[in-house]
């Protein structure tokens, strides 16, 4: 019995890491988030970004003014950073 006692956790653990990658897989927004998230911890915590409420074209204001600080993020990575801003912590959210 005692052998059970330690392979439940193991065997919960197990099933909660084999499912975690799956969820990321459905989010379309996941590589987004991670660029997202890569890009911007670099300099300053994500939750100073995503507690803000910007318009997109604040957003991209703010992501070229990031790279004018010397953030490395090129002009495709960064349109696609305004992007999922925008959706996601716009001004109508």
């Amino acid at each position: 019995m005692q052998s059970f006692r330690f392979a439940l956790p193991i065997l919960a653990a197990a099933c909660l890491l084999q499912a975690w990658p799956q969820e990321k897989k459905d989010d379309p927004d996941a590589p987004l988030k991670a660029l997202f998230e890569h890009a911007c911890s670099q300099c300053h915590g994500t939750d100073k970004v995503t507690q803000s409420r910007n318009t997109r074209e604040r957003w991209d204001a703010i992501v070229n003014e990031m790279i004018g600080r010397g953030a490395d993020i090129t002009d495709a990575d960064a349109d696609k950073i305004v992007d999922y801003l925008a959706r996601h912590y716009g001004k109508d959210k």
